[in-house]
């Protein structure tokens, strides 16, 4: 768990950076767009590199990710608007890292 909560929004974002860099280098990469996925904590991690990125990424999806709507400044859902590509969260019915404050959040997004 030490390394898990390492992983700040600046950490993330610097990653997500580095892997877009990365994949633009490839001759076998076509397009400048990409799709991002995370289940749990890579849920999270996934929305806050679309939102770093909002033109980088053609789909973002986030399955059971917590801590998305949150009252933090570097909250998940606070970045996702500029977004241009398509975003899809699904969360699990009482879940303690996803609950019904952060999905009514999303909702009136």
């Amino acid at each position: 768990m030490k390394f898990v909560t390492s992983l700040d929004r600046d950490r993330k974002i610097s990653d997500a950076g580095a892997f877009i860099e990365f994949l633009s280098s490839r001759p076998d990469v076509k397009g400048n767009r990409f799709g991002g996925t995370g289940y749990c904590m890579g849920g999270n991690a996934s929305l806050t590199a679309a939102g770093a990125f909002p033109d980088r990424f053609a789909a973002v999806a986030s399955f059971h990710g917590g801590n998305l709507a949150t009252d933090q400044p570097d909250s998940p859902h606070l970045f996702v608007k500029n977004i241009t590509g398509r975003v899809y969260v699904a969360g699990a019915f009482e879940d303690a890292s996803f609950p019904e404050e952060q999905k009514n959040r999303w909702k009136r997004l």
